[in-house]
């Protein structure tokens, strides 16, 4: 099972380039998007995250271009991932319109729905088909990410939706807070055994 990263909070930020250094940055091997390609003039994604709506339809519906809502960057991510987790409401309706899929997932198995802390976009998404139980790579649905980040309307809201009953915001809380303890303990285990590992293999060879 992957060790999840703390999911970093989708507020906005410089630009889509600073949301993909920070959130991959110390991953070995993995490629960014080219720097060259930071500006909302050139770039599908960063002008999603940027929301500019105007180049986004220009680019989507470029009859040349073979990009789409769903078009993935080296990471699997999407304008939908884009626009959901950055709460660009407008935006996200465009390019439901312009065949999104409210399912689509990147490199690390993330919806659009894990993505966002709107609630206004979790139900843009739900009317267009998002699974409430879908699972990341770590076998988290979107409100067990809600949960783990202590999002109590976005918990609630999931709950509601899945027939159970609210959470208060002490509950919240304390899952919230076993959820993060049961991650420091699942780092420290793999930390621990890492240099067994190598050791054993050192042994064997």
């Amino acid at each position: 099972m992957l060790l999840r990263r703390t999911l970093i909070k989708r507020k906005p930020i410089e630009s889509y380039s600073a949301y993909v250094s920070s959130k991959w940055s110390s991953m070995p091997g993995v490629l960014l998007v080219d720097s060259t390609c930071r500006s909302s003039d050139s770039n599908l994604w960063v002008a999603a995250s940027d929301n500019n709506i105007g180049r986004v339809k220009e680019l989507i519906e470029d009859a040349s271009s073979d990009l789409s809502p769903n078009s993935k960057d080296g990471n699997g991510y999407t304008p939908m991932h884009a626009a959901a987790g950055w709460g660009h409401k407008e935006l996200l309706e465009y390019l439901i319109s312009k065949g999104g899929d409210a399912n689509v997932t990147d490199n690390d198995g993330d919806s659009p729905l894990h993505s966002t802390e709107d609630v206004i976009i979790a139900q843009i998404l739900v009317d267009a088909g998002a699974d409430l139980a879908i699972k990341n790579d770590e076998g988290l649905t979107p409100n067990d990410v809600a949960s783990e980040e202590g999002l109590l309307e976005m918990c609630n809201f999931f709950r509601e939706k899945l027939g159970m009953d609210p959470m208060t915001a002490e509950s919240i809380r304390i899952a919230s807070n076993a959820m993060a303890a049961l991650r420091i303990d699942a780092t420290s285990v793999r930390e621990n055994n890492e240099p067994l590992n190598e050791i054993e293999k050192n042994e064997s060879s």
